[in-house]
């Protein structure tokens, strides 16, 4: 029965990481007209400063405003838009991945769990947030319409280790620039029910990559400032891996 019940919770997650892999970012018909009272606001988490608009406003315009406020150039591949209306089904994939990973009752789901609880989560808008790119490219430069929360924080100095790791916490590891993956292995305390032959490297733009049989590549893999390596663990159904790393590719660089 409990077999049964986890392979129904897992077809589920599946069905709801399609949706928000598929969600599509919600753009404000140009010709729409707005009343005066129209709440379209942008908040700039890093100095809670809230920019307020009875139109909907370019991302160009956004960006523009938020940049004066602050003291340093921001990390753009770690930036993010996060649409309001976007988060009670994020927030519900979430809880049963959480859920799920509860129900497991191992040793490495438990770390898992612990290290996803002191995660900071959104459903991140799938856009370019450089400045430089939108206000040249029309095409990347949408009208905001509604409430969202916009984060730019400064260029982080760690790597961030997940998953079958000796750790209730996510590992910081320090950026070496210039090296690759394989200079981090070393650096990581992996558990004996880590998938240690098959990694996911997620990027700050939440780009993936899963690379198999890691100890025999022969192509060097580089990683970004804050770019997460997740090392899955034996103890956890394909399909909740692959759930995971959807949560992570939506990890908030605070």
């Amino acid at each position: 029965m409990d077999k049964l019940r986890t392979t129904i919770n897992t077809v589920k997650l599946s069905i709801l990481a399609l949706a928000l892999t598929l969600s599509s970012f919600v753009f404000a018909d140009q010709s729409q007209e707005e009343s005066p009272k129209s709440n379209n606001q942008v908040t700039l988490m890093e100095t809670a400063t809230t920019f307020r608009y009875t139109t909907p406003p370019r991302l160009s315009m956004v960006l523009a405003e938020a940049l004066h406020t602050l003291t340093y150039n921001p990390y753009y591949l770690g930036a993010a838009l996060v649409d309001e209306t976007q988060q009670q089904d994020f927030m519900r994939f979430k809880q049963n991945v959480m859920d799920q990973l509860a129900m497991a009752k191992t040793f490495s789901t438990e770390k898992m769990r612990s290290q996803l609880k002191h995660t900071a989560f959104a459903k991140k808008e799938t856009l370019s947030l450089d400045y430089d790119i939108v206000r040249v490219f029309p095409q990347k430069n949408p009208l905001l319409k509604g409430q969202f929360r916009l984060y730019l924080p400064e260029s982080p100095h760690d790597i961030k280790v997940y998953g079958a790791i000796q750790s209730t916490t996510p590992i910081n590891l320090a950026l070496q620039d210039g090296s690759s993956l394989q200079a981090y292995l070393p650096d990581i305390p992996f558990y004996n029910v880590a998938m240690n032959t098959t990694i996911w490297i997620i990027e700050p733009d939440q780009t993936i990559d899963q690379i198999q049989n890691i100890h025999q590549q022969k192509q060097p893999t580089y990683l970004a400032p804050g770019a997460i390596i997740y090392i899955a663990s034996n103890e956890i159904p394909e399909q909740l891996n692959q759930n995971i790393v959807t949560l992570l590719q939506n990890r908030l660089e605070k």
